[in-house]
């Protein structure tokens, strides 16, 4: 099958029929500026808290073939992509919470529909080297990066 010019629309999450603020509902409307598709004017204002940008493309191109938006089929192999997984500590998912660099990374409209996009692809593997390419994405992993080290490193120090 020939590759369509819709095939390489680099965002492919606005595409989407969910609602990109609550994620729960069928979207209706997308905002004008950003094109993130809501599903209520409760999601719009939510979603006008916090500045959007003209839609911009991905540095790359981006298969819509890879996203499965529509259900998880794949569930189980998304949880299990990498062996070498390692799982945060509480006190680690907590202190991601509280950074300001990660909150201020997530109020990005375009880093939150990339963050979209690797969660419903059916390869996270192939989807986070794709999103490396891109330095909104790299600046949001190397702040999250950032609070992990700080806290292995305060481990080390109280030991």
């Amino acid at each position: 099958m020939a590759p369509t010019e819709e095939s390489f629309n680099t965002f492919s999450v606005v595409k989407s029929k969910i609602c990109q603020v609550c994620t729960r509902d069928k979207s209706k409307y997308k905002c004008s500026t950003c094109e993130i598709p809501y599903c209520s004017l409760t999601c719009y204002k939510q979603h006008k808290l916090t500045p959007c940008a003209k839609l911009q493309k991905f540095a790359v191109p981006i298969e819509i073939s890879d996203v499965n938006t529509e259900n998880n089929e794949n569930d189980e192999n998304k949880l299990n992509f990498d062996e070498d997984r390692v799982d945060l500590s509480e006190e680690i998912l907590e202190n991601l919470g509280r950074s300001n660099e990660v909150k201020d990374s997530l109020c990005n409209s375009d880093l939150r529909k990339i963050l979209l996009w690797i969660n419903n692809s059916k390869d996270p593997r192939k989807a986070i080297h794709t999103a490396m390419m891109e330095p909104i994405f790299v600046d949001f992993v190397d702040g999250c990066l950032n609070v992990v080290e700080k806290n292995d490193i305060n481990e080390e120090m109280s030991e």
